[in-house]
């Protein structure tokens, strides 16, 4: 890689749901050099010094300071790992974040998301943004395991919330003891999928995005990932996870047929080659292909 002038700090907040990410970022910052992982939100109020610093590009993860200097002289970049679509369409509390960032979107020189979806969404508010997917470490997230015995045909985890409150019972009444509602986040979560033969996401609400660290979760495991058919950018739908049509809340059960379905596929071969395809999408590969590109290459606006 050829000689960079920013430096960068990654800021993290205070949420254990990502540890899991902090962690990889953590080894990765350690191998590629020049990248500090901050731990402490709420350390960046205005009168910061690092703001002053016209070598230095400071990328918040999921949240932003309530104030960033007007007259800063660094790169404030928001890598937005949050729902994007209809607010109207969200639950609550998707709605408020996303409404809020919305107000504040003229102020990040750059937005990153982790699939097309989200990098178009803050590109039409006039935005620059880039897509780049989080990536896998193996350390950090687990491998399959293909030889542990299947006790489930299906895992999820999540919340209950917004279209999940009608979707997952439908799915748990017909299944029954062949599903697994696994809780918990990062490795023990990863783990739990190996003993089912696929996992499911769906998400809060209506939205074309799909949310980019269960891909890298799905990368870990040996279940077969089901979805919808969401933009799971750089995983190819069909190849590496198995679309559904999107679940209609007047037949649910239309949806849980579809998963009946897919479970007759040879999952085992599906979720093979997510692995050996993806797994090639490091973290430290994303980082120096996609964000640091983006952040050295432009002339800086301000």
């Amino acid at each position: 890689m050829s000689p960079r002038r920013y430096r960068i700090i990654y800021v993290f907040p205070p949420n254990y749901v990502f540890d899991e990410i902090r962690l990889c970022y953590e080894r990765a910052a350690a191998r590629i050099g020049g990248i500090t992982i901050n731990h402490d939100y709420y350390y960046w109020t205005p009168e910061k010094k690092e703001w002053d610093d016209p070598n230095l590009a400071i990328i918040f993860l999921c949240n932003i300071p309530w104030v960033v200097p007007a007259r800063r002289k660094a790169k404030f970049i928001f890598q937005y790992v949050e729902s994007v679509g209809d607010p109207a369409k969200m639950v609550p509390q998707q709605r408020k974040w996303l409404t809020y960032y919305m107000t504040r979107a003229h102020e990040p020189d750059l937005f990153i998301g982790g699939t097309p979806p989200v990098r178009d969404f803050w590109a039409r508010l006039g935005c620059r943004s880039i897509g780049a997917p989080i990536g896998y470490d193996p350390e950090v997230m687990g491998v399959p395991d293909w030889t542990r015995q299947k006790d489930y045909d299906l895992g999820f985890c999540g919340l209950l919330v917004g279209r999940r409150e009608w979707i997952l019972p439908a799915i748990a009444r017909r299944l029954g003891k062949r599903f697994l509602n696994i809780q918990g986040f990062g490795r023990p979560r990863n783990d739990a999928f190996n003993s089912c033969k696929a996992m499911l996401y769906v998400g809060h609400a209506e939205e074309t995005a799909f949310a980019d660290m269960r891909l890298w979760s799905a990368v870990s495991t040996s279940a077969a990932l089901i979805t919808e058919n969401r933009d799971a950018w750089p995983a190819v739908p069909g190849l590496h996870y198995i679309p559904l049509p999107h679940a209609q809340k007047d037949d649910p059960d239309a949806f849980v047929n579809s998963i009946e379905a897919s479970l007759k596929l040879p999952l085992m071969d599906i979720a093979r080659r997510m692995h050996e395809d993806l797994s090639a999408y490091t973290v430290e590969r994303c980082i120096e292909e996609f964000v640091i590109p983006a952040i050295e290459d432009p002339p800086d606006a301000r």
